[in-house]
């Protein structure tokens, strides 16, 4: 159901306008952060969890946010990169000898609300059957795209497949590790804030870096200090 047209929103203009400004402020930034870039797809795609469904929602916000012509694109320099980059990475052909393995769909009852209102938007689509990835690159990503998502975390679903998927393991390897290194950084300018206020904007850079290695050092004794005596 669209949050929009729930009964506590539609009986509350308040409440409506918020969640129509939240919706708005929403769609300026995820505008910003893809326009120039397809490493928030590359992510998505390569993250188990979620692959490409996301980008095949048919309604709601998440079909607002991804036209047709910009998953294409997506897609596309996916494929390109995959190709250009990362094809020295051979594939290891599975014993044709084992049954194929199916991958078991996840419970409907597990799902969290948040999950459970994001695949009610994805369409139906059969893809439980894993597949023996072939030699090229296209195939490869085909063979991941067509398995189902999984509950795992990618580091441990990736450890795991990276010998039959090992072209998109190499990648993510690579993009996966943007989010979690851009994190580090914007902590690192928010601390820098508190270091250089109005009152000490005069400071030399290597002034700048001592206090921050300095307090960086002072907090890694206490998080040692506080293991070491639970």
């Amino acid at each position: 159901m669209d949050l929009e047209t729930g009964s506590a929103v539609v009986n509350s203009p308040s409440l409506a306008a918020g969640i129509t400004a939240c919706k708005e402020k929403l769609l300026e930034f995820f505008d910003k952060s893809t326009y120039d870039s397809e490493y928030y797809y590359f992510a998505t795609v390569l993250d188990p969890r979620f692959k490409d469904t996301l980008f095949k929602a048919n309604k709601g916000l998440t079909a607002t946010l991804f036209s047709k012509e910009w998953v294409k694109d997506c897609a596309a320099a996916f494929r390109e990169t995959c190709e250009i980059f990362y094809n020295h990475h051979s594939p290891v052909i599975d014993d044709p000898n084992q049954p194929s393995d199916l991958v078991q769909p996840v419970d409907v009852e597990e799902l969290d609300e948040f999950t459970r209102a994001w695949k009610a938007q994805i369409p139906s689509a059969s893809r439980s059957r894993r597949l023996s990835p072939p030699n090229s690159a296209a195939g490869e990503i085909a063979a991941y795209l067509s398995e189902e998502v999984t509950k795992q975390p990618p580091l441990v679903w990736w450890s795991q497949n990276a010998h039959r998927f090992p072209r998109l393991a190499a990648m993510a390897r690579d993009f996966l590790s943007i989010p979690g290194t851009s994190v580090a950084v914007e902590r690192v300018f928010n601390v820098g804030r508190d270091v250089i206020s109005l009152r000490r904007q005069s400071l030399g850079a290597e002034t700048v870096r001592m206090l921050m290695n300095y307090r960086a050092g002072m907090l890694l004794e206490k998080q040692i200090r506080r293991s070491n005596n639970p």
